[in-house]
């Protein structure tokens, strides 16, 4: 049995991933950690939007390039670079898959509702955790990586604001498009 979990950042993926895997001994891919891989693999072979990305970050006030743009142009990008990183993500899904046999659990933000329904995932198979935004602002400054990230931003709470705006928008993004493939939605609050 294969189950898959999708959906926005800070949505609590990982943290059900983890209780699940301490309950039922099942293996677990962990997709998130791939993803500076999978968009630079994307990026390394012209993909526009993963291109765009690191080009900006690599670019001088490269920070504020990134997270100073309108939230819903950030959104519009964040989704354009995990249906371009997709396909580099699914090759790391179907390598794990080949060493699993029985109950295997695979969580990411990559794993989008539309690419999911895509290749074929049936409800049965699929959740998409979102966070309510109260969650996500409540939460999100908890996690360590957000000073590394916004180290080199001109004005480090403008950018989480931002940054906050747009994982709101692509939160909302993801509901909508799970409730149109008949996918089980969880909010996290």
């Amino acid at each position: 049995m294969i189950f898959y979990i999708g959906g926005s950042p800070c949505a609590g993926k990982s943290t059900a991933a983890e209780h699940m895997e301490n309950l039922t001994r099942c293996k677990v891919l962990h997709l998130d950690d791939f993803t500076g891989e999978t968009t630079k693999a994307a990026a390394k072979d012209s993909k526009p939007c993963c291109s765009e990305y690191y080009a900006l970050l690599n670019s001088e006030n490269g920070t504020d390039k990134v997270w100073m743009r309108d939230p819903a142009e950030q959104c519009e990008k964040e989704i354009g670079i995990y249906r371009e990183a997709f396909p580099y993500a699914w090759e790391k899904v179907q390598a794990f898959l080949k060493e699993c046999d029985g109950f295997a659990l695979i969580e990411g933000c990559q794993l989008m509702p539309e690419l999911m329904h895509e290749m074929g995932i049936p409800a049965t198979e699929y959740i998409c955790m979102i966070p309510s935004p109260e969650f996500q602002l409540e939460e999100y400054p908890k996690r360590s990586f957000v000073d590394i990230i916004l180290k080199d931003a001109s004005d480090k709470k403008a950018a989480f604001d931002h940054w906050m705006q747009r994982d709101i928008l692509f939160a909302a993004e993801m509901e909508k498009q799970a409730r149109s493939f008949g996918y089980r939605v969880k909010i996290t609050k």
